[in-house]
C-alpha cells in the first residue's frame, strides 16, 4: 500500500473522532470558527514552508472558479459532519458517509468520464449497498 493511501485511511479513520473532541458542547458557529481558524493556521504555515514553489500565474480564473465551487461542497460538508458527529455514534454515522461517498464517486466516474466499471467493480459496489443495508 502507497504511504500517501496509508495516511489518508488513517486520518479519514482517527480524524471524526478527535473533531467531535473539539466541537463538543460548542454551537455550530463557535465550532465552525474553531475548525477554519485551525485550518487557517495549518495551511499558513504549509504555504510559508513552501512558498518558494508557489506559482500564482498559474492560476486562471477558470481553475479559481472550480476552486471556490470547491470549497463551498468542503464548507456545506463540514458543517454537515459536524452536526452528524455531535448528535450520532461516530462509527454509524462515518460508515454511512464512507460508504454512500464510494458509491457515488463511482457512479459520477462513470457518468462524467464516461468510465466504464468492470463486473468485479460492479459487484463491489452492489456489496458496499448490501453492507449498507445490513447495518
Amino acid at each position: 500500500m502507497n504511504k500517501d493511501f496509508a495516511l489518508i485511511i488513517f486520518s479519514y479513520s482517527i480524524n471524526p473522532f478527535i473533531r467531535k473532541y473539539a466541537i463538543v458542547n460548542l454551537n455550530k458557529p463557535t465550532a465552525a470558527i474553531l475548525l477554519q481558524f485551525s485550518n487557517v493556521l495549518i495551511y499558513s504555515l504549509y504555504l510559508y514552508n513552501n512558498k518558494k514553489d508557489i506559482k500564482i500565474e498559474n492560476i486562471t480564473v477558470v481553475k479559481f472558479n472550480y476552486s471556490l465551487l470547491s470549497n463551498m461542497l468542503t464548507l456545506l460538508s463540514t458543517l454537515s459532519v459536524n452536526n452528524l458527529l455531535v448528535n450520532n455514534k461516530i462509527s454509524n454515522s462515518m460508515t454511512y458517509v464512507q460508504a454512500l461517498t464510494i458509491v457515488s464517486s463511482n457512479l459520477l466516474d462513470s457518468y462524467i468520464n464516461y468510465n466504464i466499471k468492470s463486473k468485479k467493480q460492479i459487484l463491489g459496489l452492489i456489496f458496499i449497498v448490501l453492507g449498507i443495508l445490513c447495518m
